[in-house]
Parts: C-alpha cells; sequence; structure tokens
C-alpha cells in the first residue's frame, strides 16, 4: 500500500504539464532563434519592437511567435534576401503567428521545398497567422510570402504588398491538399508568373472572405491570373471579395485551367486588365460559378471561355468591360436568374476613396429579386470602406499615362505619400525591359516623368501595348500605355 500510495504521489509531482510560459527577446534570449529553441508546447515568445535579422527560423510544434509592439510595423523579422525567414511543420491551431512584419525573406534551393514561401512555409499542419504584414519577400520557386503545402493556415487581417514568385503564388501558393482560409487579407502589388496574388493548385480548397486584390501582376511566362490561378483539381471559393486593377497575359483577375475552377460569391471585379483575353476571367476547359457579383469595367473583356470551360452566372451585373460583356460563350445568360447589363453606380472608383466601389442608394446592384439583393463585395452607402483594421498607405499612388493613346510622347505621373527611392520601368507585353526612367530616391508629392516611346539605347520602339511599373518600398503599381505610329 505504501509502495502505491508513493507513486500516486510522484505522478502528481512530476506528470504535471508544466505552465506555459513568456520568452522575451530579447530579454530572457537574445535572439528569436535562442528563445524558440528553448520553448516548450503552450510556450510564446515574444519579441519585443524592433527590427531584427532572421534566416532560418523552426517554429516548435504548439510555440507561439507574436511582436510585442501597438501594431505589426514595429516589430520586423528581416530576411535579408538571404534565406527563408521561418518554417512552420507539423503544427496544430494551438500555434499562433501575431503581430509581426515579414521582410525580404527569400527561398532557393534546389527543390520546390526548398525555394517556396520566402517568408513563411507551412508543411503538414495548421498554424493562425493573425494581423502581420508581409513586404517583399522573394520565392524561387512558390509563395513569395507563403508556401502551403498539404496544410490549412487560418491568415486573418493581414497584409500582403510587394512579394514576388518566379513561379506561382506572389503573395500566397496554396498546393498540394492545402486548404487555408483567409480573411481580411489585402493583397497589393503582387508579382509571379501565374496567380499574381494566390495560386492555387493540386486538389486545394482554399477560402478567401473579405478579401482585396489590388495591382497584383502575372506577367512572366504563361502569364495566367493576375489576382488568382487554380489548376490540377483546385477549387478556390472567394466570397465579399474585391478584385481590382490587377493585370496578367490572360485573366487579368482570374485565370483558371483543366479540371478545376475559382467561384465567386458576392465579389466586385473591376478594372482588371488582360493583355490577350479574358479582362476578369479566363477559364480554360474549367468550370466556375460566380453569383450575386459584378464584373465591370475590365480592360480585355469580361471573360474568355475556352475548350470545355463553362461559367455559370446568376444574379450578377457585367457592364463596361472592353471587349465586351455578355459575349457569345456566356449571351444566353443574359437578363436570366437575376443577371443585369448596367451600370454599377458606384460611389466612386478612386483609389483610396470611401465608398470606392460601393453601390449608391440608387444603384441597379441594389435589388429586390429573390436571392440576389446586393450585388458586389461592399454594402450600400458612399462611407463605406472595403479595407478594415491596421494596413500601412500605399507610397506610390495615382500612376498614370497621358496622353494614352500616344505618339510621340507621353507623361507618366505618379504621387509619393513619403520619401522614398523609386523606380519606374518600361515593359513589354513579354515582361522584358525596354526602358527605365528613373532610379533614384524621389521627395514625397507630385512627379512627372516623358517616355517618347524608345528603349534603354535610344531607337523607337514598335506601336503596341506596353507596361509602366513603378516600384517604391516593396510595392508596386501598374498602368498600360499604347504607342501607336
Amino acid at each position: 500500500m505504501k509502495v502505491f500510495l508513493l507513486t500516486i504521489a510522484l505522478l502528481g509531482v512530476f506528470g504535471s504539464p508544466l505552465p506555459a510560459a513568456t520568452l522575451v527577446v530579447p530579454i530572457d534570449h537574445a535572439t528569436i532563434a535562442a528563445a524558440l529553441e528553448h520553448a516548450q508546447p503552450g510556450d510564446t515568445v515574444l519579441i519585443q519592437p524592433g527590427q531584427y535579422e532572421a534566416v532560418g527560423l523552426q517554429l516548435p510544434v504548439g510555440v507561439s511567435l507574436k511582436g510585442a509592439g501597438a501594431d505589426p510595423g514595429e516589430t520586423i523579422l528581416d530576411g535579408q534576401n538571404a534565406g527563408r525567414i521561418l518554417t512552420c511543420e507539423g503544427q496544430t491551431s494551438a500555434s499562433v503567428i501575431e503581430n509581426l512584419t515579414f521582410r525580404r525573406g527569400w527561398a532557393w534551393g534546389l527543390t520546390s521545398y526548398d525555394g517556396s514561401g520566402g517568408a513563411i512555409l507551412c508543411s503538414n499542419g495548421d498554424v493562425l497567422i493573425r494581423v502581420c504584414h508581409f513586404e517583399n519577400n522573394t520565392a524561387q520557386y512558390h509563395g513569395g510570402a507563403i508556401r502551403s503545402s498539404h496544410a490549412s493556415p487560418w491568415i486573418e487581417d493581414c497584409v500582403f504588398s510587394g512579394n514576388r514568385a518566379a513561379g506561382g503564388g506572389g503573395a500566397l501558393d496554396c498546393s498540394y491538399g492545402s486548404n487555408p482560409v483567409v480573411i481580411n487579407g489585402v493583397f497589393r502589388g503582387n508579382w509571379a508568373a501565374w496567380g499574381g496574388g494566390v495560386s492555387c493548385r493540386a486538389d486545394s480548397h482554399p477560402r478567401l472572405e473579405k478579401c482585396v486584390l489590388e495591382g497584383n501582376v502575372a506577367m512572366d511566362t504563361p502569364g495566367l491570373g493576375g489576382a488568382v490561378f487554380s489548376d490540377f483539381k483546385a477549387r478556390p471559393v472567394l466570397t465579399q471579395t474585391i478584385l481590382c486593377d490587377n493585370i496578367a497575359k490572360n485573366g487579368g483577375g482570374v485565370a483558371s485551367l483543366g479540371v478545376s475552377g475559382v467561384n465567386l460569391h458576392m465579389c466586385t471585379l473591376v478594372g482588371n486588365m488582360a493583355l490577350s483575353q479574358g479582362g476578369g476571367f479566363f477559364l480554360c476547359g474549367a468550370k466556375s460559378s460566380v453569383f450575386r457579383s459584378v464584373i465591370s469595367f475590365n480592360r480585355g473583356g469580361s471573360l474568355h471561355l475556352r475548350g470545355t470551360a463553362q461559367m455559370e452566372l446568376g444574379c450578377t451585373d457585367i457592364f463596361g468591360n472592353t471587349g465586351g460583356d455578355w459575349v457569345p460563350a456566356i449571351r444566353k445568360q443574359k437578363d436570366h436568374s437575376g443577371n443585369l447589363h448596367a451600370d454599377p453606380l458606384f460611389c466612386t472608383m478612386e483609389r483610396g476613396m470611401p465608398g470606392r466601389f460601393a453601390p449608391r442608394a440608387d444603384s441597379p446592384l441594389v435589388t429586390d429579386q429573390g436571392p440576389c439583393k446586393i450585388l458586389g463585395a461592399l454594402p450600400v452607402g458612399c462611407a463605406v470602406s472595403a479595407v478594415k483594421g491596421s494596413v500601412p498607405t500605399m507610397t506610390v499612388a495615382g500612376l498614370a499615362a497621358h496622353p494614352n493613346p500616344f505618339n510621340p510622347r507621353t507623361s507618366i505621373n505618379f504621387q509619393l505619400t513619403r520619401d522614398a527611392h523609386v523606380r519606374v520601368r518600361v515593359h513589354d507585353v513579354h515582361g522584358a525591359v525596354v526602358h527605365q526612367l528613373v532610379d533614384a530616391p524621389l521627395a514625397a508629392g507630385h512627379h512627372t516623368l516623358s517616355w517618347k516611346g524608345v528603349d534603354a539605347a535610344g531607337r523607337a520602339l514598335a506601336a503596341g501595348t506596353y507596361l509602366v511599373v513603378a516600384e517604391a518600398n516593396g510595392e508596386q503599381l501598374v498602368t498600360k500605355v499604347a504607342l501607336i505610329k
């Protein structure tokens, strides 16, 4: 009996789990890596405000990583283009990454595993990523900021800007049965060969809710899906999401190939541009559905269906797209199932203004037709903002060319909200740089550059379409210009 009681007593002392600890960097540990090495499941590594060199970090299972500042911009993990910042393997939702800025991570290597996820690689597990900023991260393969492989991270209130991937997913790539959920995400000025903002492949089924995908680019070969791309049985679902001012060779907003599709519910696709086909949508053999949405003022046509592709439309307004609205592939659905062909009457389309893409009270998007109700991502009201939470102000704004089309010269105008080093280059439709207009520090305020339709050597270029790309602080804005002869 004494032996039994002693055993119970020892279990009571040694079998109890240790209380969760908070390890503060640089107070308890000098470096983030050291704190993570000592952390146990349930612990939190709390990083004081500051900028930290961060490469090759491994997040232990069940450990959280958080910034102690008032907002993500106060605690910066800087990869300095030396390697991936953080790897998350086999995580559970108990692990939280919060209130941090991930900057200049660079994933490179001989394999897709090593060369994907410039800031974070999520593999074989779940993790909660909340209130973080991802700026100017790069991947040699996929997922300039985040690569999700066999994983389902929950990503909430995060901002992705200026990230780049040589393959798919300038900001986010989800592959191999990954089902991430992204809520209140902002994707601006990211760049990839496919899926300038988000790429979804290989039986992945992500959800994007209340997101904004703006000014993302897919111009390198094959140049598919400026905002979102899917193939190989991937079927992302977008709800109450805005896709605006994105650019690609095909599918300025969305591109989907083969046995896959991108389904939209209560979304707004406005101002996207395809240099070839499908300003809003490009489907090749894929099947997608769009319900209670708006597809308007895109350049390159509303959508393009190729091969066996199918598009199911309901309660959707398609209007004002250069190159066609209710094109032959979908013409039979016009004026059926609550579909419209009418000016959406947005409060404004000006970038940064309240009410951008929100319907006025007299808008045809406000209906009483059964399930249709209000079409698009935003409610009625000109004080509505699509972006909530802590979002950094864009450094470059208002990029435009005048006259456009032009001959012999055009003026490139833009606004800087703060002093910054700015690079403005002209690309051809294949993505090659043909001329650099400026690469220098500039003061805040309005700036005008002149381009005479020549290359770097001063030789006259052929008539056609060119892209002007302005870059500052890891952000990108793109506008199209047409040189005529």
